[in-house]
């Protein structure tokens, strides 16, 4: 298991992560599976469910050799998978270099893509799970 899919099971105890679920017609999608501490060209984030009680998303960004950056989002209970994606999208458009695009294509779908003069980066949880709900997590293929 690669750290990444390690920190995302640590972090989503209890849920489900695997390779997202259906991305944009066009797009391949393949599991994260590198060793080690991966960097990566995209992440796309698919989220299910609904919150079974407040609670905060918490992940690391870390552009390849920069600084890493925290992105926090609060998760009231009852909050559903597009509104948790909606906000914590907001959050990473307002956190990240302008040009690292950050999209939805479907309403509980997240897709990061760094653009040309920016690197590869990593995205890691780093807090406590929210009962209710999952997030499948995968890479997009170029």
């Amino acid at each position: 298991m690669t750290r990444l899919a390690l920190a995302a099971a640590v972090f989503l105890a209890g849920f489900s992560v695997a390779a997202a679920g259906p991305p944009a017609p066009g797009t391949t999608v393949v599991p994260i599976t590198t060793h080690g501490d991966p960097t990566v060209a995209s992440i796309l984030m698919s989220f299910h469910g609904t919150a079974g009680s407040a609670g905060e998303i918490l992940l690391h960004f870390t552009p390849e050799g920069g600084e890493t950056q925290q992105i926090r989002v609060r998760v009231a209970a009852n909050d559903r998978a597009d509104a948790v994606a909606r906000a914590l999208a907001a959050a990473l458009s307002s956190t990240l270099n302008p040009d690292y695009t950050v999209s939805r294509s479907e309403p509980a779908t997240i897709k990061i893509v760094f653009g040309t003069k920016h690197t590869p980066f990593r995205l890691k949880p780093a807090g406590p799970p929210i009962p209710g709900l999952s997030v499948e997590w995968g890479q997009v293929a170029h």
